[in-house]
């Protein structure tokens, strides 16, 4: 995928989608994707944090064996149809993300990133992306960016395209330090994968994101990340 062309989309975080067909079974597909989701589980449990040097090999060779399994890429209807769904962040080896999630609240010091929850869908909110937050003294919050998503297609692949209208904050009131964008943002990521268990996508600066597809809805998951 053209980092120029993510470029000219991307504003800030990468909260990316895919690009290839299978050429092989469905079963060897989903046995990769589930390698990659075992090798993924523990990287930001309990919290977003940066991975182990390790863990961040072990993945990038396990992305590096689905993506030479698939072939033919996925136009934008089918890439448009295989991310709908709630998603889990479960890798990201961009340092920003890691140390200061994707807003930049993890940056205001005793303030870390527990989860960031995705959905992408057709409704009347279609593109939500949430952030759970740990802050001082055992409180927790929760912010959302809320806007549209689209799939643009150049002859690289698909490009999946966010375009955050608002941010809201949950209950507490958060600081607003300069490094937290709370403003209108797009963000852009290339589709490496958009499978049926899993999601990869790399941005502009080239950072990669796994993003796991989610049984129990996001909100059943914040609920129970806030308590």
């Amino acid at each position: 995928m053209r980092l120029s062309t993510l470029s000219a989309l991307a504003c800030s975080t990468s909260v990316p989608i895919s690009m290839c067909a299978p050429s092989v079974t469905a079963l060897a597909l989903t046995a990769l994707e589930g390698r990659l989701l075992e090798l993924c589980a523990p990287v930001f449990a309990p919290r977003i944090q940066i991975p182990e040097p390790a863990a961040v090999a072990a993945i990038y060779a396990q992305i590096s064996a689905i993506e030479t399994t698939l072939d033919e890429p996925l136009g934008a209807e089918a890439t448009a149809a295989a991310v709908q769904g709630d998603w889990r962040l479960v890798f990201s080896d961009s340092a920003s993300i890691c140390k200061e999630g994707i807003l930049g609240y993890g940056a205001i010091p005793f303030v870390s990133s527990l989860a960031v929850l995705q959905r992408l869908s057709s409704g009347s909110v279609p593109a939500q992306t949430i952030e759970a937050l740990e802050l001082p003294l055992g409180a927790k919050n929760a912010v959302a960016l809320k806007g549209e998503w689209r799939i643009d297609e150049d002859d690289e692949g698909c490009i999946i395209v966010c375009e955050y209208a608002k941010t809201e904050l949950g209950g507490a009131t958060l600081p607003n330090p300069p490094q937290v964008q709370t403003g209108p943002q797009v963000v852009a990521a290339a589709s490496v994968h958009a499978g049926e268990r899993v999601r990869v996508e790399r941005n502009a600066a080239g950072a990669t994101t796994v993003w796991a597809r989610q049984d129990v809805s996001i909100e059943a998951q914040l609920d129970e990340l806030l308590k």
